[in-house]
């Protein structure tokens, strides 16, 4: 049987797909380039049936999996693994991606401090794994939509910058380029 040359990807909501074709699948096709990625976004109104016949779907054609999905705020990195493959039985560990603490973290990982003053912040972040959708939102100033500042972050995103800034980016990017 021919190996399948597609990658299910499976992402919770549209902040996670923009970065994934902007960021993650540019970079990931450097190590899969006759891959086909199929985003398929399972928080997005669909059932967990329906993301389970898609998870069967690619089972049943031997093609890879990649689920990324938030720490949010879980108990703890075992606990949020054991509960996404409960949830989705045909899933194995080794596909699960989890963001600790949300996809915003990474996002502002990869902007330098210059882009952060010229929207009004001055702070400095060393570190982002503990960035919540909402700690993103509370840097900018008010009336600005985090969808604009989001896209705006990803025009000059810096992928190395990003990697050394959040630990769970960094653990993302090396489980998949290993992910064979």
């Amino acid at each position: 049987m021919p190996i399948c040359k597609r990658i299910g990807i499976f992402l919770e909501g549209d902040d996670d797909k923009r970065f994934f074709e902007k960021i993650l699948k540019p970079f990931f096709s450097n190590f899969y380039p006759d891959y086909i990625f199929n985003i398929i976004r399972y928080r997005a109104n669909k059932s967990d049936e329906i993301i389970k016949n898609y998870i069967k779907s690619f089972r049943d054609d031997e093609c890879k999996i990649f689920f990324l999905r938030d720490f949010d705020r879980g108990p703890c990195y075992s606990e949020i693994l054991n509960k996404t493959i409960e949830c989705f039985e045909q899933l194995e560990e080794d596909e699960i991606f989890i963001v600790c603490k949300s996809i915003e973290g990474w996002y502002l990982a990869g902007v330098n401090d210059i882009f952060l003053r010229e929207r009004g912040v001055n702070e400095h972040f060393e570190d982002t794994e503990k960035i919540s959708k909402f700690g993103l939102k509370r840097l900018f100033p008010r009336g600005t939509t985090m969808t604009t500042i989001m896209i705006n972050m990803l025009k000059d995103y810096d992928i190395n910058i990003a990697i050394e800034k959040n630990q769970s980016l960094r653990r993302t990017i090396n489980k998949f380029q290993n992910f064979r």
